[in-house]
């Protein structure tokens, strides 16, 4: 697999990620993955937890023949802005900006959204509003209202 770090704009903001390729020439289908709620790096990690979880889904993806883009939430690792500050409609623009640069390549197809919890409700209001999104995988996703699921949390 190939891994090329890059960047995007989102909100006038450089948000730093990884597209992740398989060997060979595209087109490939592409994911892209949308990490759950707080302050997670590209790869899914927070201080003193590296997980590695999406850089491991990466990974499997590419090993399936799928190309895949990851980013750093605004403020995390490379990319620029502040977390704290950052809201859940923001966290959705930043989506739809990754998205664009995804889909903008010209060594892609099919497109797919993965998300992890709350990237799980972008991946949905992602597909959900855009035809030319293939589908959605949605890992640990709520069935709750955010209220519900913030009470519970």
């Amino acid at each position: 697999m190939r891994e090329t770090r890059t960047t995007f704009r989102a909100a006038g903001l450089s948000l730093a990620g990884t597209y992740t390729t398989p060997k060979g020439d595209g087109p490939f289908p592409a994911a892209l993955l949308l990490n759950g709620s707080g302050p997670l790096d590209r790869d899914g990690n927070v201080k003193r937890m590296p997980l590695n979880v999406s850089r491991d889904l990466a990974t499997t993806l590419a090993d399936a023949g799928w190309a895949s883009f990851r980013y750093d939430k605004r403020g995390i690792g490379e990319s620029h802005g502040e977390y704290l500050p950052t809201g859940f409609h923001d966290e959705l623009a930043d989506a739809e900006a990754a998205r664009d640069w995804l889909r903008a390549r010209e060594d892609t197809g099919t497109l797919v959204v993965i998300g992890h919890s709350a990237g799980a409700v972008h991946a949905a209001s992602l597909a959900g509003r855009d035809p030319a999104i293939d589908g959605a995988i949605l890992l640990a996703a709520t069935a709750k209202t955010g209220e519900e699921t913030l009470r519970w949390q």
